[in-house]
């Protein structure tokens, strides 16, 4: 079912004031803690009356507080008349920042989309495969998204500052933190990889092995390139840290090109082992 415009109002109402208490919580956490005892008390004695839904509305629909303690703690987030003039050059730097990485997700997606119509030619145990062993790279591969986004903030903040020699020794630091986690899940993926897949493969052994015998050859060639791989993370958060966006959408075209020539030339040749490949 489409979502009505007043669910999407009630989304936006209960979270824009919970991203200004988690602001107010990073520089004044006692006070900003006080300051939700209220509406929570509230709701828990709600609830206790007997009405659920009103308690539920009232821990989620009292969030003036909150904004009412981040502007008085922060002056500078309040709204005036001046914050809605137009600012060109503003706008163009949003662009000039944000629009390259918008197209780098575009071109990602992309690639995933030519790998998935190669994909679909190995039959339905090659997709469960695929699936199981998609869904344990995701659990593997979060904290070095995490790193990466941690890189971006660390760098932009030192970048702005002008020290960058905090920059690099960022970056370092980040690397040491990524090859450690990629020995560690490298031995995961060996010792575990089969019996984490498991978990989303279910059905008769003569259908769930070959689904697992595709998720291994999937889970093996990852482990090939997880440590390159980690380090283009860090690499590109690093520079959309430091605003060089237009860097990281071009290895985000180079990484297209050298997929859909891969996805055109590998499977035939090497079978599934060609698509892990691309």
């Amino acid at each position: 079912a489409e979502a009505a415009p007043a669910d999407l109002a009630r989304v936006i109402w209960g979270d824009v004031p919970s991203i200004l208490t988690n602001f107010t919580f990073q520089t004044r956490p006692r006070i900003a803690a006080h300051g939700r005892v209220m509406p929570d008390g509230f709701a828990e004695k709600t609830a206790i009356a007997g009405s659920a839904a009103v308690a539920a509305a009232a821990a989620r629909g009292v969030p003036l507080e909150d904004v009412a303690f981040a502007f008085r703690l922060h002056p500078g987030l309040r709204l005036r008349r001046a914050d809605f003039r137009p600012d060109a050059r503003l706008a163009a730097r949003m662009l000039r920042l944000g629009l390259p990485m918008a197209l780098q997700s575009c071109v990602t997606a992309a690639g995933m989309v030519a790998v998935q119509a190669a994909l679909n030619g190995f039959g339905s145990a090659g997709v469960a495969g695929w699936t199981a062993a998609s869904k344990v790279e995701c659990i593997v591969i979060m904290p070095s998204f995490a790193i990466a986004t941690t890189m971006s903030t660390f760098a932009g903040q030192n970048a702005g500052a002008g020290n960058w020699r905090r920059v690099r020794e960022g970056v370092r630091c980040a690397f040491g933190i990524v090859l450690a986690w990629t020995a560690a899940s490298t031995a995961f993926l060996g010792l575990f990889g089969t019996a984490a897949m498991r978990m989303f493969i279910a059905g008769e052994p003569d259908a769930v092995e070959p689904a697992l015998a595709a998720g291994r050859t999937y889970l093996a060639v990852l482990t090939a390139f997880f440590l390159p791989g980690n380090a283009l993370f860090v690499l590109r958060g690093a520079l959309e840290g430091i605003g060089r966006t237009v860097y990281t959408l071009a290895s985000g075209l180079a990484e297209l090109a050298a997929r859909l020539v891969a996805v055109a030339i590998l499977p035939p040749l090497l079978g599934w082992l060609g698509v892990c490949l691309a």
